[in-house]
């Protein structure tokens, strides 16, 4: 207790180094996204993540959270982990480097297409899609489980989807799980960009 009518009083601190790391989160004009969070995802985690947003938010016993200026610190046992950012500015999946690092949020891509089978339109085609890590890559894809179904003239969009590589899934009309499906269309994105696609299921 400090009695201010007192003067002077001296007291120390004494100061506990941190362990672990700052990292910086950015756009792709290199501007600093403040107030974000910024998930850490284990191995053995799948995240699911519907229209853009992840609804962990952040490990609870380790929230990270950009300030002002971008930055956010991981700790040193976060080894292991990946680091997962959704917002409205769009999507990064980041290995955890364990040094400083740079991360640079990518805009969602969007995807339109028709889907089409014996020169007819396929409609009610429940339809989802999932982003392929590269090869080698030891985190779980995340699941995202926005789903289209295709209108009368074999229409479907997906406002939300991340830059990589998606495959497009037929999700069977008896089951929601798109583990179940089967793949009908794969397509690079860039970040950012809309593409237009068409699915013929007569084609292998």
């Amino acid at each position: 207790i400090v009695n201010l009518d007192e003067s002077p009083f001296t007291f120390d601190i004494q100061l506990k180094k941190r362990i672990g790391h700052l990292g910086m989160l950015t756009d792709m004009d290199n501007r600093p996204i403040p107030d974000e969070w910024v998930s850490l995802i284990a191995l053995s985690q799948q995240p699911s993540i519907k229209q853009g947003r992840n609804p962990w938010k952040t490990d609870q016993a380790t929230p990270l959270k950009t300030n002002s200026r971008g930055q956010f610190y991981v700790p040193s046992e976060s080894i292991n982990k990946w680091l997962l950012v959704t917002s409205e500015e769009g999507f990064l999946l980041s290995p955890n480097t364990l040094t400083a690092q740079q991360l640079v949020i990518q805009p969602w891509s969007k995807i339109t297409g028709t889907v089409v089978e014996s020169d007819q339109a396929v409609t009610n085609q429940r339809l989802g899609f999932r982003l392929v890590l590269p090869k080698g890559s030891t985190m779980k894809s995340p699941t995202f489980s926005d789903r289209a179904l295709t209108k009368a003239d074999g229409s479907f969009a997906f406002d939300r989807v991340p830059p990589g590589l998606i495959e497009i899934i037929a999700i069977p009309k008896e089951t929601r799980a798109p583990s179940t499906g089967r793949v009908i269309h794969s397509i690079e994105l860039e970040p950012g960009s809309t593409e237009s696609i068409h699915i013929d299921l007569d084609l292998p």
